[in-house]
């Protein structure tokens, strides 16, 4: 039975979280063929997620759950990657959201004891109910880009940053939890597998991920003179106004004075709209990718001559993936651009410039604006 054969699982959401969930296979020597890969991923998401799962391993079992049937049981889940390539709009009765709770307890019900269970989002409640439905010897914390950063501190002192929910949020769990059994408690102890040197609480463990196999893999990609700019949803989140955006993109491609071409890497969560406009006015270039741009960079091409972006956990993975052979630079966010917000963006944000400067040498460089 495939169920006996199944010896870790994985829930993910995002590509970065893939990108990371293949780390771990490599760093705890997991065969792919023993582990179940669950996608929780959105509509943003799951394209880049469908070009790196028919091009990375041959995974025991993969399960997209919205489309997965509600009795979801080992016996119901496919060998290979044909789960992924459903339509996005599926309309089989239970590919409401609802219904993932259940999917996920009789999935766990019909698993066995497992080694590993890895989730890509600690805040995701639908992963923690599976990490509280099943044993697993270990409870494996992936990066989920600087939320990491957050979820640490949050571990450390439970009253870190928390931002009370709002009534709606509320009244969904409490439902949940009432009608379909959720599990959303804290988890106990966790390793946490990441690229940020954080600290853990007591409990927990930390074990450093130095994309080892992705550098491996990395190949001698054609080289490209301009610079690749990351963007990043600051203006979807809140986090800046389209016309302070703006400003500091002006700010950025002041300091480069002409110098070099500015090609714009659009984030998936970036209105398409939105990127057009700006880049129509700064005579920039734009595009978006199919892989995440760690992958794209490395395994497909070309490689710029610069990487830069005001906030982006692609930043410190590249310097590991490529070392001094490729010149990345973190523009700093004026702080008058994001000090006004809620003190948690502005201390989130002022964590992840102090991650960049404790990385800073020849070919990582902090510039502010």
């Amino acid at each position: 039975m495939l169920s006996e054969t199944i010896k870790s699982v994985f829930l993910i959401k995002t590509p970065l979280q893939y990108l990371n969930a293949l780390e771990a296979l490599n760093q705890f020597d997991l065969k792919p063929s023993d582990a179940l890969l669950i996608l929780l991923a959105d509509k943003k998401s799951l394209p880049q997620l469908q070009s790196l799962v028919r091009s990375e391993h041959d995974w025991g079992g993969v399960v997209r759950l919205l489309t997965a049937p509600l009795l979801l049981t080992m016996t119901s889940v496919c060998r290979n990657d044909s789960e992924i390539d459903r339509t996005n709009g599926s309309k089989t009765p239970f590919a409401n959201a609802l219904f993932a709770v259940l999917k996920l307890s009789f999935l766990a019900a019909s698993l066995p004891a497992l080694r590993y269970v890895a989730l890509g989002d600690l805040g995701n409640p639908l992963m923690r109910h599976f990490a509280n439905s099943i044993h697993a010897d270990l409870m494996l914390l992936l990066d989920d880009g600087v939320a990491t950063l957050k979820y640490a501190r949050q571990r450390q002192d439970s009253s870190a940053n928390l931002k009370p929910l709002r009534r709606a949020k509320r009244i969904t769990l409490y439902l949940k939890r009432a009608l379909l059994g959720l599990k959303d408690k804290p988890l106990g102890a966790v390793t946490f597998f990441s690229v940020y040197d954080i600290k853990v609480a007591a409990a927990d463990r930390y074990v450093r991920n130095s994309f080892a196999a992705l550098r491996q893999q990395a190949c001698a990609v054609e080289q490209d003179d301009r610079v690749y700019f990351l963007g990043s949803p600051l203006v979807e989140a809140d986090i800046l106004s389209d016309e302070e955006c703006f400003s500091q993109l002006k700010a950025v491609d002041d300091a480069v004075a002409g110098a070099k071409e500015i090609l714009y890497i659009a984030h998936r969560r970036e209105s398409p709209e939105r990127v057009q406009r700006l880049c129509a006015s700064l005579g920039w270039e734009s595009q978006l990718f199919d892989y995440p741009i760690e992958y794209q960079l490395a395994i497909v091409g070309p490689k710029p001559a610069v990487l830069a972006s005001f906030v982006s956990s692609a930043l410190p993975n590249c310097r590991l993936i490529f070392g001094e052979t490729l010149q990345i630079c973190a523009y700093r966010l004026s702080p008058e651009y994001f000090s006004k917000q809620s003190s948690e963006v502005g201390s989130r944000i002022d964590a992840v410039y102090k991650e960049y400067e404790q990385l800073a040498d020849e070919s990582f460089k902090v510039v502010t604006l």
